[in-house]
């Protein structure tokens, strides 16, 4: 499927110079399907130091310069699936930028996984469940919906509740530059049951640990002894906080942990002002996190779904 780039509008490589302008179009979706904006430029620079943008990213220019198109392609490892991540702005939707990108994204997607010797390969996209647009656009290139995920808030109107900490367990703050092996390695056991989940290397889950937002004490641990039972890994972001990681270890699961843990985060939030705390969940999660997070008070802010094209070399050629 050919698609043209309508006339008036310049596409090419994405460079550090389009950050602002692909951040500026990113949050302006986030206030029309969340209310709220909290991307930020270095976010954007932190996550592209895990890749050469230059390879990865294209972005569509109107006649001002302005950005209004933007799309990465994003894969870390051999084993897991492509990943498409793109926007157009809602000024210039209905004029086939979208159409262009997603063809131009697949095309790319085709000859990386020629090059990394594959015949046959997935490719996922993920997207607001409001936005009809992007879902039309999908299936008219092919994908199917096969995953849904939540994004669950807690908005705080009281001091939250002192959590309970199972007998045993102690929680900890995160410092810098302590026990980041013994948490690297405590994430992946936690994460292998998840659906899509593919061990990264430590040096990328590093780079990704101390990105923006990150603050020294504001992360926990809980500790059994001197093994970690779990960890939950908080971030300050826009005017709230988010909780990018909750995991608990498979030997230490149905304890209360993940629970004491959650509490706990919660707590050191409110006592920074932090109005609301959000985090980003699995609708499916095989560990039944998604009623551990509504017990604690949280409730679905937002319902995202992820895509996927099944695709061999044969099929992309034609």
């Amino acid at each position: 499927m050919q698609h043209t780039l309508p006339k008036g509008f310049t596409f090419r490589a994405t460079i550090l110079g389009d950050a602002q302008g692909i951040v500026d179009l990113i949050n302006l979706w986030d206030e029309i399907e969340l209310g709220k904006s909290e991307l930020s430029v270095q976010f954007i620079f932190d996550e592209w130091k895990l890749f050469d943008i230059e390879k990865a990213g294209r972005v569509v220019l109107d006649s001002e310069g302005r950005v209004v198109g933007s799309e990465e392609l994003l894969h870390r490892t051999l084993e897991e699936p492509y990943l498409l991540d793109g926007y157009v702005h809602p000024d210039v939707q209905g004029l086939g930028i979208g159409s262009f990108l997603l063809s131009d994204g697949l095309r790319r997607v085709a000859e990386k996984a020629k090059h990394d010797g594959k015949q046959s390969y997935n490719v996922h996209v993920n997207i607001f469940g409001g936005n009809r647009w992007a879902q039309q656009l999908l299936l008219e290139h092919g994908f199917q919906v096969v995953r849904y995920f939540y994004r669950m808030e807690l908005h705080f109107v009281e001091p939250p509740q002192e959590s309970e900490v199972p007998e045993g367990i102690e929680i900890k703050p995160f410092m810098r530059g302590q026990h980041e092996h013994e948490l690297y390695e405590a994430l992946e056991e936690a994460f292998q049951d998840h659906w899509n989940h593919f061990r990264q290397s430590f040096e990328n889950w590093r780079e990704q640990l101390y990105s923006d937002g990150y603050e020294d004490g504001l992360s926990l641990i809980a500790w059994d002894g001197e093994q970690i039972a779990g960890a939950a890994l908080c971030y300050n972001r826009g005017d709230g906080g988010w909780v990018r990681n909750l995991a608990v270890r498979r030997a230490w699961r149905r304890r209360g942990v993940g629970h004491a843990l959650l509490q706990s985060a919660f707590t050191r939030f409110y006592r920074k002002g932090c109005p609301w705390v959000g985090l980003g969940v699995d609708a499916a999660n095989p560990t039944g996190a998604t009623r551990l997070y509504e017990r604690a008070g949280m409730q679905i802010a937002a319902r995202y779904e992820t895509y996927e094209l099944q695709q061999t070399l044969t099929d992309s050629a034609s």
